[in-house]
Order: structure tokens, then C-alpha cells, then sequence
């Protein structure tokens, strides 16, 4: 049987997370119940290399959105403003 799978768009904030974010994308990327269709990672101000890390992977629906500090709500927010929105948006933080 043929089920056609949903295409969602991700939103990540981030701040400060070079050590780890290589690992949350290849996640993401690694599902296959779904399609990803944007990955937007929202960078809120980082000072470390995270800015740099996410530059260096090479993905055609990797979006990158760098702000000021600002905190993680606003980092989401700004994802959800770039985000196709069809239908619903969950918060996966309190998973």
C-alpha cells in the first residue's frame, strides 16, 4: 500500500550550539515518516561558531535566519514567520 507522506517544514532555534547542531539536523534529516520541506534554523545571536557550523552543511532546504539575541520564543516565532504554514505548528521543547 502507497501512503503519501506529509511534507512539514522544521524550525530550530539555536543559540550557542555549534557542538550540537550538526547532530539535530542530521536527525531531522534522517526521518522518514515525513518530508522535510524547509529546515529553518534560526540562529539568536550565537558568539560561538554555530553560525559557521550550519553555513558548512550543504542541504537545498536548509534555511539559516541569524538575529540578535533575543531568546528562544522569538527565535521560534521568526521560524514560524518563515515557515509554509498549512495547519498546525507543534512545540516538540516539552516533549
Amino acid at each position: 500500500m502507497n501512503v503519501a507522506l506529509e511534507s512539514i517544514d522544521v524550525i530550530i532555534p539555536v543559540y550557542n550550539s555549534a557542538n550540537f547542531i550538526e547532530k539535530a539536523i542530521e536527525s531531522v534529516m534522517a526521518q522518514t515518516n515525513v518530508i522535510i520541506g524547509k529546515l529553518i534554523v534560526v540562529n539568536d545571536g550565537s558568539s560561538d561558531k554555530t553560525e559557521a557550523v550550519i553555513r558548512a552543511i550543504n542541504l537545498p532546504n536548509l534555511e539559516l535566519i541569524t538575529t540578535p539575541n533575543r531568546g528562544v520564543s522569538a527565535a521560534r516565532n521568526t521560524g514560524v514567520a518563515a515557515a509554509n504554514l498549512t495547519s498546525q505548528v507543534e512545540d516538540l521543547n516539552n516533549v
